[in-house]
């Protein structure tokens, strides 16, 4: 996802579903989804939360203090190994709030570097503050305009 300066952004958990329709009505149907909930002045994760269970249920969570990114990305790798697809986040989950954001975690990106060792962060203005975040959970609500 291409993140630019001035994008309306929110910051979202990562969302995957499990589809098993092998077995038919008792094939697997379950959800997956992580979202910071600890980060670095340059935006790299040092923990984060996850949440599953059957999609449609609010499932159970736990978080998963002192993790790094490079643990985060191994378990996003177990997921997907296992069938677990990246989809769009249903509108009936609640968002999680993360600590230091704004209600809704929306907020303005002033600009992206690319220091954070597994991608991109972004600066972003949330109510006043900026805080870097790392890009892969941000998404675009309004891109900004080429007009000036």
């Amino acid at each position: 996802m291409t993140v630019k300066a001035k994008d309306l952004v929110q910051v979202a958990p990562l969302y995957y579903e499990y589809i098993d329709s092998s077995k038919g009505k008792r094939g697997s149907r379950k959800f997956w989804e992580v979202v910071p909930s600890s980060w670095d002045q340059h935006g790299s994760i040092m923990s984060f939360a996850t949440a599953w269970g059957r999609i449609g249920s609010q499932g159970s969570s736990k978080d998963r203090p002192g993790k790094s990114e490079y643990e985060l990305d191994k378990l996003i790798e177990s997921k997907t190994r296992k069938g677990y697809r990246r989809v769009t986040r249903p509108d009936y989950r609640v968002l999680v709030p993360i600590d230091g954001l704004e209600p809704g975690n929306v907020g303005i990106v002033l600009n992206v570097k690319g220091w954070v060792r597994w991608g991109q962060a972004a600066e972003i203005l949330l109510g006043g503050v900026v805080v870097r975040f790392p890009v892969r959970f941000l998404t675009v609500i309004k891109a900004a305009t080429t007009e000036e």
